[in-house]
């Protein structure tokens, strides 16, 4: 089913996950090669543990090792240099389990490998018995799966593509965070199994505890560089914006009635407005008024001062920082 919809209707999937017309056309190639070849990425977790529980998890990880960084490497190659594109990142990604599953495959070959290919007929307690056991890992997948939809919906709503694309990186590090974790427990699994299998509790849960306290040293471990990273980041004020407060002085003449007459400019060009003061000048003649707004985006729009001008008769307009009352 994931080849025929990656086939036939990707822009559906991209659609129905709430992406508008921007966001379907940039990810259509990248959703159509990446679900083409979802039938590699399940045969090469498969083929893994297969591997691994064979008695050879160096090759095991020798072969994610492999297909991880041909991944990093092919996605610069493919996108920049060849000029492929997000169509090249999705091919990169989607030829890395095949590097994998290529290198596991050499235990077959082996004289250590116990692995014989027969034919079978379906078996529902075997199906049972591997749903008994593969339900945990299910769940895990399932929750991140529906949170991460949920958290595009709810962004989507609130910050646009912008806030999508903020807690994509969020996400990317809280998988790598995900994928250390899952090291340590598939490091542990062949092993808790062969102690379960010759009967020996003791060892399992000697096991189980120094599998559990390597993932809370590894969890303290990330959260002080998380941390610290972000306290760095803080201090050297890494990606703030440059303020957009700005104190706008604006004269009318007095015979004009200024109570909501530039409403409709502010809501169009800034986030927030206050009028601050009010006061007479030349004589009496004028009115100066004093706002303090933030503007929308930087830097101040000539087409927000010009509009501000056909209001006031074009008198003088003058929009600046506060603190170095720098005219813009």
């Amino acid at each position: 089913p994931f080849m025929l919809v990656g086939a036939f209707c990707p822009d559906a999937v991209l659609r129905l996950m709430g992406g508008d017309a921007a966001i379907v056309a940039l990810g259509l190639q990248y959703t159509r090669i990446f679900l083409l070849f979802t039938p590699f990425f399940m045969c090469n977790y498969i083929v893994s543990a297969f591997v691994r529980n064979d008695g050879d998890p160096s090759l095991a990880m020798v072969a994610t090792l492999s297909g991880s960084l041909f991944n990093v490497v092919f996605d610069y190659i493919f996108m920049f240099p060849l000029g492929l594109g997000l169509a090249g990142a999705a091919l990169a990604t989607a030829v890395s389990p095949i590097i994998s599953i290529a290198i596991c495959s050499r235990h077959f070959l082996k004289k250590e490998n116990t692995l014989q290919f027969v034919r079978q007929l379906p078996s529902a307690r075997l199906l049972a018995q591997s749903c008994q056991l593969g339900i945990s890992g299910f769940v895990g997948e399932l929750s991140s799966g529906v949170t991460t939809t949920v958290f595009n919906f709810l962004l989507l709503g609130l910050a646009g593509n912008v806030g999508v694309a903020a807690y994509g990186v969020v996400a990317n590090f809280a998988l790598v965070a995900t994928a250390i974790f899952n090291g340590v427990a598939q490091g542990a699994q062949p092993l808790v199994s062969q102690c379960y299998g010759k009967n020996e509790m003791a060892g399992a849960r000697k096991l189980l505890l120094l599998g559990c306290g390597t993932a809370l040293g590894l969890a303290a471990l990330l959260f002080l560089i998380l941390a610290g990273a972000m306290l760095a980041l803080t201090a050297l004020r890494f990606g703030q914006k440059e303020d957009a407060g700005r104190i706008l002085k604006i004269t009318i003449p007095e015979d004009l009635d200024y109570d909501g007459l530039f409403d409709d400019l502010f809501e169009r060009y800034t986030t927030a407005h206050t009028l601050e003061k009010g006061k007479t000048t030349n004589m009496g003649t004028l009115y100066e008024l004093r706002y303090r707004i933030t503007l929308r985006q930087e830097p101040v729009s000539k087409v927000f001062l010009d509009e501000l001008r056909c209001r006031n008769g074009n008198l003088n307009i003058t929009c600046c920082r506060e603190e170095s009352r720098e005219s813009l």
